[in-house]
């Protein structure tokens, strides 16, 4: 995909012949230049700046805009005419049009007569069916028709051309009497121009179609594009929603599965909530070992610094990069995305479905200390409490020495939420730990909010990227489970390396509760500025309603208190009550948000689109 935005030398059209419409005798000719910013390729949806300068006399000092193409959408400008000089804006249409290019002219409002500057920009999409070709593992995580938890985890192989050709699937309802086991998968997917697209797959048991997934064996996600690696996927189905994630996956193989790995499980068993996470050592020959550095939380019951152990069957990987793994007295499927990550699905039981990852540690690993938490650091941690649905979204600023010195904190309890919006709660008392294995804790303490205290941190290697695993960039710090009595849940800790908010295309998602229950949103959107987000996604309300390609429309203004944090509204639809939203740019490719409108829990990502 082609994101660059090429410079274009001006473009200079000089002595324009005047026809019934001639300047006064000895005027200088007229020309007009359109100024370099103007791009050669424009991804579409995108605004860039554009400029004209008319030169020949202040009365010819009045540009007019239009633009052309094959196509009854061409893009529009912020203004129709602007004073020679002054600054326009150009957006790119939706979708390219017939042709690829579109024409822009800058006119002398001198009259009809005179011509004008032209630049032709190429427009491009965001991505194709041909930008998802390869072996990708996926899971997802949400709830059924009757408000039961469930998880899956899997693998499809897709031909670039729209078709699954092949895939397995582990799926665990509550509702259902036991999981289902390593299904089949075929089906078909698409993908728009600005990277939204669905995928529906037919899982089946022995060559019959398995009831128990989606809708009669059918399973409708939708999907949008991050880059050729990794999408942000939901269930779409009328009596399933969820969210998750697609990605590429470079290996296969249980050997390259080797070293010290931190990770996390969340979900449900009989008795409510569960977490589970910390520290394994694998041996590269399918054996799985913990010592003293596994945290639980069982429905508030925590217990700290558990053993475990565990091995693979076989321990060999199919081809899907599946292996059954015995953890802990459950049972497990896994699916490789790289010899750094895979993702967790619990298989054994109905009434303990869990989904989770594992991060490797990469060559910190045995040597991590207080110094390699240093700095500011913006977290999210999305759960249950004592109040039902939860979510958190901060920043901290470790000192390297085990103390946090400052730190914001933006929650929402099923409507507790801090006491003076738009303005976060503070991190008093706040410490941490970390063992030279990359085991650790943090403690603090959120003024008029007791639930938040007590936290399992989990070193990971700092080049990973935590939401998109292959991505080079934006490399993560650790996983974190939150322990306390009354709340519970699982995140990520990551360096917040810039605080300029997100622009361009970006990819959406939204896993939340609220007012009409279950809700899962998976879309895109284009930022001009803060100020200025729309774009368009799939919202799944499992109770309620599925709305296809539904408006999308946000609007922040930037915390000058806490810099890189941005308080505004997000409307879905153009019809509900826009959700009050928080905002914590981490990265120049990604920016976490949380629901904090009283009404509505919920957490999610901007991811750049690449």
């Amino acid at each position: 995909m082609n994101r660059g935005i090429l410079s274009l030398a001006a473009v200079v059209l000089a002595g324009v012949a005047f026809a019934g419409c001639a300047a006064p005798i000895g005027a200088p000719p007229l020309v007009v230049l359109l100024g370099s910013s103007t791009p050669s390729s424009l991804e579409v949806k995108l605004t860039v700046p554009v400029s004209a300068t008319v030169v020949g006399g202040s009365q010819y000092a009045s540009v007019a805009w239009t633009v052309t193409c094959a196509s009854a959408d061409c893009g529009s400008f912020g203004a129709a005419q602007t004073s020679s000089g002054a600054s326009n804006t150009y957006t790119a249409p939706a979708t390219p049009p017939t042709g690829g290019t579109v024409t822009i002219t800058a006119t002398s409002m001198n009259g009809a007569s005179v011509a004008g500057a032209n630049a032709t920009i190429t427009i491009t999409a965001v991505a194709a069916a041909s930008s998802l070709s390869g072996q990708y593992a996926f899971y997802l995580s949400g709830y059924d028709r009757f408000g039961l938890f469930y998880v899956a985890a899997g693998s499809v192989t897709l031909d670039g051309m729209g078709d699954v050709t092949a895939g397995e699937e582990d799926f665990n309802d509550a509702e259902e009497v036991n999981p289902s086991v390593d299904d089949s998968l075929t089906g078909t997917y698409t993908v728009g121009p600005d990277g939204r697209g669905s995928m529906v797959l037919t899982a089946t048991s022995s060559g019959v179609p398995d009831a128990a997934v989606g809708v009669g064996g059918t399973q409708t996600l939708s999907l949008t594009v991050v880059n050729n690696n990794h999408a942000l996927i939901e269930e779409f189905d009328s009596s399933l929603s969820s969210s998750g994630s697609l990605d590429l996956q470079t290996s296969t193989s249980a050997t390259a599965l080797a070293g010290a790995y931190s990770f996390y499980l969340a979900g449900a068993d009989k008795s409510f909530a569960y977490v589970e996470g910390g520290v394994v050592m694998v041996d590269g020959a399918g054996n799985f070992t913990s010592t003293s550095d596994v945290d639980i939380d069982d429905s508030g019951a925590a217990t700290f610094g558990n053993t475990v152990s565990g091995s693979l069957a076989g321990p060999a990987l199919d081809a899907m990069g599946r292996g059954v793994l015995t953890y802990g007295g459950n049972m497990f499927a896994i699916y490789v995305i790289g010899p750094e990550v895979f993702r967790i699905v619990d298989i054994d039981s109905a009434s303990f479905n869990v989904v989770g990852s594992a991060f490797g540690q990469g060559t910190g690993s045995g040597s991590f200390s207080a110094a390699s938490l240093s700095g500011l650091y913006v977290f999210n941690d999305q759960g249950f409490s004592s109040a039902g649905i939860s979510a958190q979204l901060g920043l901290v600023n470790a000192d390297g020495t085990g103390n946090l010195t400052s730190g914001v904190i933006d929650y929402n309890f099923m409507g507790d939420i801090p006491p003076s919006p738009p303005a976060p709660a503070s991190i008093t008392a706040g410490s941490y730990t970390m063992a030279s294995n990359g085991y650790g804790s943090a403690t603090g303490t959120v003024i008029v909010n007791d639930f938040i205290k007590t936290y399992g941190v989990y070193l990971t290697d700092p080049a990973l990227n935590l939401t998109d695993p292959n991505n080079s960039s934006g490399g993560g710090s650790a996983l974190i489970l939150e322990l306390d009595s009354a709340s519970l849940g699982s995140g990520v800790l990551i360096p917040q390396s810039s605080t300029a908010a997100f622009s361009g295309n970006n990819a959406f998602d939204l896993h939340g509760y609220g007012v009409d229950l279950y809700i899962d949103i998976v879309g895109q959107v284009s930022a001009a500025s803060p100020s200025n987000v729309a774009g368009s996604g799939d919202a799944n309300e499992v109770f309620v309603q599925q709305l296809s390609a539904a408006p999308l429309a946000g609007s922040f203004t930037a915390d000058t208190t806490n810099v890189g944090r941005y308080t505004g509204t997000f409307d879905l639809n153009n019809a509900l009550a826009p959700y009050g939203m928080v905002f914590y740019q981490t990265n120049t490719g990604l920016a976490m948000h949380i629901l904090e409108d009283g009404a509505n829990v919920g957490i999610g990502v901007f991811e750049q689109q690449q």
